[in-house]
């Protein structure tokens, strides 16, 4: 299986501007839940919240990688029989396979925000029948924060214009179906990340283990990596500390490409698990190498 890992101690950036796509949420991922499905009861909201993790976890990782990778020309093809709209995009030589490469990452980052929202505005309308159900509500609100902080956050850095201050459309309940929102400003779509995370940090204290889902751990390590990229670095290094002196981590002492073998590495803070033939896993471990050809990463 491969990963995509959050590392309090390794922080990876990467920005595109573009401005916003003109069709808002074309598809409906086969994980997502049916409208007609109430999220009346815990078992609901635990299927949302797994639509959500499955949403994301192989097309979206493959396309936010693949996406900025491909802008800034430090990928090269490997498999000449991989997706023609990749060799497009990769030599520039399409910008509409480009462009069609980020707005699917568009439309897979909205449909698990939408189904974090639904999640949000059904739990408090759930009956805590007992104190266990109570704390489990807590917590899957929190991973519905941290999922909701998660996909904004890349998306403000991928679309976020630093001309015009605009970001993405800021979207907090459930959607509405024909609805064209405007696009928010990147001051509103951070704050509205901070604040998600920041509940979230609250709503799963305590969640130290969580089958293979977002721990607190994981939100403060996105915490540290979210007030980084904000050059907020006193917070930053507060967060990162707080994970990286945990005790619930260590370094391994291999070489740097071990941490992400098919083994759950003791330096993992957050993965996305996945099989060998997922889209992530196919599209950026066989398909494509660094651009100096230097080292390989299949």
């Amino acid at each position: 299986m491969k990963e995509y890992i959050i590392k309090p101690i390794i922080l990876l950036g990467f920005l595109a501007c573009f401005t916003a796509c003109e069709s808002f949420l074309d598809i409906e991922p086969e994980t997502s839940l049916s409208t007609a499905l109430a999220l009346d009861n815990i078992e609901g909201v635990e299927a949302a919240i797994n639509g959500a993790y499955s949403t994301m976890h192989s097309d979206w990782v493959e396309r936010q990688y693949l996406f900025a990778e491909c802008f800034a020309r430090t990928v090269q093809e490997e498999n000449t029989l991989s997706n023609q709209n990749y060799q497009q995009a990769i030599s520039h030589a399409s910008w509409t396979d480009l462009f069609n490469t980020g707005n699917y990452f568009w439309d897979l980052s909205y449909a698990s925000i939408d189904l974090a929202n639904k999640v949000i505005q059904a739990i408090p309308e759930i009956e805590s029948i007992n104190a266990a159900v109570e704390e489990r509500k807590r917590q899957l609100e929190g991973e519905a924060r941290f999922i909701r902080g998660l996909n904004y956050f890349v998306l403000n850095r991928f679309f976020g214009h630093s001309v015009n201050g605009l970001s993405v459309p800021l979207l907090t309940a459930p959607f509405i179906p024909g609805d064209q929102p405007a696009r928010a400003t990147i001051e509103d779509v951070k704050n509205q990340v901070l604040a998600d995370l920041k509940m979230a940090e609250l709503q799963m204290d305590g969640l130290e283990s969580n089958d293979d889902r977002a721990t607190i751990w994981a939100v403060r390590a996105l915490l540290a990596r979210v007030y980084f990229e904000y050059r907020d670095y006193e917070n930053a290094e507060g967060y990162a500390n707080s994970v990286i002196e945990s005790g619930a981590f260590a370094l391994v002492d291999e070489d740097l490409l071990a941490g992400y073998s098919t083994n759950i590495s003791s330096e993992n803070v957050f993965t996305f698990l996945g099989t060998s033939i997922d889209r992530a896993a196919n599209n950026l471990f066989t398909r494509f190498s660094p651009a100096s050809n230097n080292v390989q990463l299949s």
